[in-house]
């Protein structure tokens, strides 16, 4: 029996050591204030081999700009029992890291009135338990008895929250009731750089495009009115023009269009007013013109019936931006519109900014369109009769 008690002991400190290596591992990586121990005894049996190791680890995911709780529970042989001693975990708590603490949880009528910080929910779906919990039973099957908490947690961030969870927001600019549309005829553009400003320094790409929007057209000889483009695409295709009010920044201009009861993904049609709204001048020579649409169209096959979300957008050279541009519309659950966001380039590199900006400018667009409401924040969809400009 002594022998088998001298085995049961060694095999327990050589698991309470390659834990308590793990845990060293992690505060390396996540930082000291990361992991909190929690130490429980087996109240039965107070002998120093049935104390376990249960500790909460706060992950940070910088790409998400939010963060994970978990508490874990260490079964007394992990990691050398194989899957039979799999870590058992809670999540705790989500946190959207990308909303400053003093207003997250805050009453919105009690935020300073400069900036609204629109916090996300990160939640987690059953669909994404399950898949968390696979990822850890198939790496306690092929683990051979080495410590897997770092490698499950590595995993998890990269194909389960950043893959389902929404992207980061910037803040917003609340727009005052009394705001106006922005009148592009009047619209000093101060720069006129056409220099593409990725952040990976490789700004001298070649602008890539999607299939449903042609290339940016010549300049016309006589611009189109803001005015005339409006009636024509009324006329034309029964489509509803607003422009939202301009943003500023280290002279850079944004201003976002909307194009509402947009009811077809046509291509004929997509092009139509692509090339429609490029027959001003003014937005014809903007830096940058980022387009997303959403649109909701019957469900055709098979005998379901329900409908289906098309969805495109189309970066017009600045990388990124389109698809932070059609998230934006898919978290507000906007449908049936065609969001553009003009950027003319003011000579001075706004970095990050920039992408706050074009989802700012395209907010307040769809605010002054009526697609959201300005105290809520939430989609308002695209009824028959929605997105008419205020008068």
């Amino acid at each position: 029996m002594s022998g088998d008690d001298d085995d049961d002991n060694n095999r327990l400190n050589e698991a309470k050591e390659l834990q308590n290596d793990e845990i060293l591992a992690l505060q390396a990586i996540y930082g000291d204030e990361s992991i909190k121990l929690i130490t429980s005894q087996n109240i039965q049996q107070q002998k120093e081999r049935d104390q376990s190791i249960s500790y909460i680890l706060t992950i940070p995911l910088d790409d998400m700009m939010a963060k994970i709780t978990i508490q874990i529970y260490y079964p007394l042989l992990y990691p050398l029992d194989g899957i039979d001693s799999i870590p058992v975990y809670q999540i705790l708590e989500t946190i959207d890291a990308n909303v400053p603490s003093a207003t997250r949880n805050t009453d919105p009528g009690k935020m300073p009135r400069s900036m609204i910080y629109p916090e996300r929910k990160l939640i987690i779906t059953n669909e994404m338990s399950t898949k968390i919990h696979e990822i850890l039973v198939d790496l306690m099957e092929n683990s051979c008895g080495s410590v897997v908490l770092f490698e499950w947690i590595s995993q998890i961030c990269s194909d389960v929250f950043e893959t389902e969870w929404p992207k980061p927001l910037g803040p917003i600019i609340p727009i005052q009731d009394d705001i106006v549309n922005t009148d592009l005829e009047k619209l000093t553009i101060i720069g006129n750089s056409d220099e593409d400003e990725d952040d990976d320094q490789d700004h001298n790409r070649d602008r890539q495009k999607s299939n449903s929007h042609p290339p940016k057209a010549i300049t016309p000889q006589h611009s189109a009115s803001m005015t005339d483009i409006t009636k024509q695409l009324e006329q034309d295709l029964g489509l509803i023009l607003t422009t939202g009010p301009e943003i500023v920044d280290r002279k850079s201009v944004f201003v976002g269009h909307v194009v509402g009861n947009l009811n077809t993904d046509s291509k004929h049609v997509l092009a139509k007013i692509n090339g429609l709204l490029l027959s001003n001048n003014k937005i014809a020579k903007a830096t940058h013109n980022v387009v997303a649409y959403r649109i909701e169209l019957p469900q055709t096959k098979g005998h379901n019936e329900g409908s289906v979300i098309s969805q495109d957008c189309d970066d017009d050279g600045e990388t990124a931006a389109g698809s932070r541009l059609l998230h934006l519309l898919q978290l507000l659950e906007v449908k049936n519109v065609m969001v553009v966001v003009s950027r003319w380039y003011g000579g001075v590199k706004l970095g990050p900014d920039r992408f706050k900006h074009i989802n700012n400018a395209a907010r307040q667009a769809l605010i002054v369109s009526g697609h959201l409401s300005n105290e809520s924040g939430s989609g308002g969809g695209s009824s028959k009769g929605s997105g008419k400009k205020k008068k």
